[in-house]
């Protein structure tokens, strides 16, 4: 298969992917725009969504599903801005106090987690508004991505080992000695 076309499906996947698992993220980003606004909004931002032929009674309760959970997606992004703020805070501290990072980096863990299960929460709503068919539709185009990831990620390592071997001598940040 030509690369444009795993191009394609893996753009197609990352949509369904984003969101399944990232969606309301999305929103709470918008600062007080509606889902569907625009190409920076829920629709414009995952492409991934208009591959699942959605209704407009499922946009409708789409939109519904992630502005009821809007003010809590912004409570845990600023927790999570602020506990990462204090985990930077505590590591550049001097002396060092470990007690002080842990009990940061334990507040933003503590976030991090809230967060995923925020989402999930919400990813298991907007899933069930799904039908059958769109559902696995959805989940297709998430092992389609999936894989185009896992083929990306392959490719980079292929790039680095090559790189490594073109300079083996050579630290990542110096220049390569100058002939005369």
């Amino acid at each position: 298969m030509a690369i444009t076309q795993w191009m394609k499906r893996g753009l197609v996947a990352a949509g369904a992917v984003a969101v399944l698992a990232s969606l309301p993220l999305a929103v709470a980003a918008q600062d007080g725009h509606a889902p569907w606004h625009g190409r920076r909004g829920f629709m414009g931002g995952f492409a991934g969504l208009r591959q699942l032929d959605l209704t407009d009674d499922q946009r409708q309760q789409i939109r519904a599903a992630m502005q009821s959970h809007r003010d809590e997606f912004r409570a845990i992004a600023d927790r999570m801005r602020t506990a990462r703020e204090a985990q930077e805070a505590a590591i550049e501290q001097m002396p060092l106090n470990e007690p002080q990072i842990r009990a940061a980096s334990t507040e933003l863990a503590t976030a991090e987690a809230d967060a995923a299960v925020l989402r999930a929460r919400v990813h298991e709503q907007v899933f069930s508004l799904l039908t059958p068919d769109q559902q696995a539709k959805a989940k297709t185009l998430a092992a389609e991505r999936k894989q185009f990831r896992a083929q990306r990620r392959e490719e980079w390592r292929q790039r680095m080992e090559q790189l490594k071997k073109q300079q083996p001598n050579q630290q990542p940040n110096q220049a390569a000695p100058q002939e005369q």
